[in-house]
């Protein structure tokens, strides 16, 4: 399967048939030494627009890269979990109209609001399911610390809606540059509520899992944003 993308090579514009293997390529830099394709559907300004990360909206994510395999490039893992599982759950996300796939780098103007998460048991899954599970959203290495922008309780049952702990908060100030994020999804099961929310200001994920014994995470996504204009 294809799709037809713009892509820009070495400054000029040509189209051409991106396959998704290419796409997983751009998202892991595997290009030629000479040449740096960057992919995109939508003008360099509109927001919610795919770079080269080389993720499309729309796109048949099955082929890409593993979840577990861009987690381990870019440290989360072994650094702030063991591991992440890979069959029992996926997340659909978006922030307004525009989805969320693993290795794409958005622009940060969509993401002014909370994003809609819905859990999605994948087909196969085991039959001893979690009823309930805790999302994070966390800003990682945001001023030389983690900043948790988001913590909800999430059920298969609900779809979007959800039970807010920390309310969505994005940081009050931002060096420009690219930032990273990532959703994790945890079973409640291995998780003891607190009295009071974590300091989102100063939230290290590492102490956080470990402290709770959380282990793998049921579910993860990876993404960066960007000032685009």
């Amino acid at each position: 399967m294809s799709m037809l993308q713009r892509v820009v090579t070495a400054g000029l514009t040509e189209t051409a048939d991106l396959s998704l293997k290419d796409m997983a390529a751009c998202a892991f830099g595997v290009v030629d030494s000479h040449t740096e394709a960057i992919v995109s559907t939508v003008p360099p300004c509109t927001p919610g627009r795919a770079n080269n990360s080389g993720m499309v909206p729309g796109a048949d994510i099955t082929e890409l890269p593993t979840t577990s395999t861009l987690l381990k490039k870019t440290h989360i893992i072994p650094d702030l979990l063991d591991s992440v599982e890979e069959n029992g759950f996926f997340l659909e996300i978006a922030f307004g109209n525009f989805q969320v796939f693993n290795g794409i780098i958005i622009d940060r103007e969509v993401m002014h609001g909370p994003p809609s998460v819905r859990v999605v048991e994948r087909s196969g899954g085991s039959n001893s399911r979690p009823s309930l599970f805790l999302l994070l959203l966390v800003e990682l290495e945001a001023g030389g610390e983690d900043y948790l922008q988001w913590m909800v309780l999430k059920s298969l049952q609900t779809g979007f809606e959800h039970e807010e702990i920390l309310e969505y908060r994005q940081m009050p100030s931002i060096s420009k540059g690219r930032h990273k994020h990532v959703f994790l999804l945890f079973d409640t099961e291995a998780w003891m509520r607190e009295t009071d929310a974590p300091d989102r200001g100063r939230f290290d994920v590492h102490d956080f899992v470990t402290r709770h014994e959380f282990g793998a995470a049921v579910a993860a996504v990876y993404f960066e944003s960007e000032t685009v204009c």
